[in-house]
Formats: C-alpha cells, structure tokens, sequence
C-alpha cells in the first residue's frame, strides 16, 4: 500500500515536471523535509520508538567512571571542544560536566547541503556512589579527552563501643 502513494506522488510529480509548473516543488519540498528532520533530530525519543530520527549529533560523549580506591576517574571525550568552553561544578554525590562546541567562523557563506558539525552542547550530572571533596576536584583536558579526579570522603570507622540497654 506504501509502495502505492510513493508511486503516485512521483507520478504526480514527473507530470509537474514535464508540464514546467512549480519547477522548484521539489526542492522546496526536499527543503521542507531537511528542516523538519533537524528540529525533530533535536528532540530525546524514548528508546522504543520506532520512527525516532537518528542524529549522531544529539548522543552523548562517551565517558567513563572508573573507581580506584580513595577517588573516582571520570574520563570523557570532547573532540572538537575548547578548554574555555568546559564547565565543571562539584557536590558532595554528584559532578556536573557542560560543554560546547561553538560553529568555526567562515568567510564566506556557503551553501550547505548537509550540516551536522555545527554548534553542539551537552549537559550531564553524574551520581556517585560514594561522598568527595568537593574543594579537591581537579581536573585536566588533552587531545580531546577530559580527565576529572574526584576524591573520596574518608569516613574514619568508629571504634568507640556504645552500651545498648536491652527493653
């Protein structure tokens, strides 16, 4: 039934075609559908839809989190991204890493036919299992790899023996 409409809007469209009316129809239509494709590309689809729209651009950058005894290693690659343009803020459960990746400045305006490597963001909040410092979060960026080293909040085990009255 498909293969049907498909058929007839071609045929529909060679006849506009071989009439000359609306000779730019199809490349304003073709204009149209990149378009809608870019703002439903923006949107978080739920996994499980079937007609999500695949953009490579919305992922997120791969990261790791790596426990190592008294700190955590975040690692997350950046490709493209500044230094200047990483923002990272600590709390006592949780680390929050923000980036952008600004449009490189042209001289002349192109007319482009595909863009995917224009201006990207992301945002992400990662959850610790374990409490840090906060004050003690140091962090690094080269060749596109951002390093985080979060310590751990060393819980001193108490020894001190408490008598429990039995009721």
């Amino acid at each position: 039934m498909g293969d049907d409409k498909h058929q007839r809007h071609d045929n529909i469209q060679q006849d506009l075609d071989r009439q000359g009316m609306f000779p730019d129809a199809r490349r304003t239509l073709d204009g149209v559908r990149s378009n809608m494709e870019e703002i439903l590309g923006r949107i978080r689809w739920p996994m499980w839809w079937p007609w999500a729209p695949v953009d490579p651009s919305a992922e997120e950058p791969a990261s790791d989190v790596v426990d190592v005894g008294g700190e955590f290693i975040v690692m997350i690659d950046l490709p493209g991204v500044a230094k200047e343009d990483i923002e990272i803020s600590a709390t006592r459960d949780s680390v929050e890493i923000a980036a952008t990746k600004a449009e490189e400045p042209t001289q002349q305006k192109a007319k482009y036919i595909s863009r995917e490597r224009g201006c990207a963001s992301f945002k992400r909040v990662l959850a610790l299992s374990e409490e840090i410092i906060p004050d003690k979060t140091e962090a690094s960026f080269e060749n596109g790899m951002l390093t985080i080293i979060l310590e751990k909040r060393q819980i001193a085990p108490t020894r001190e023996r408490v008598k429990v009255n039995i009721k």
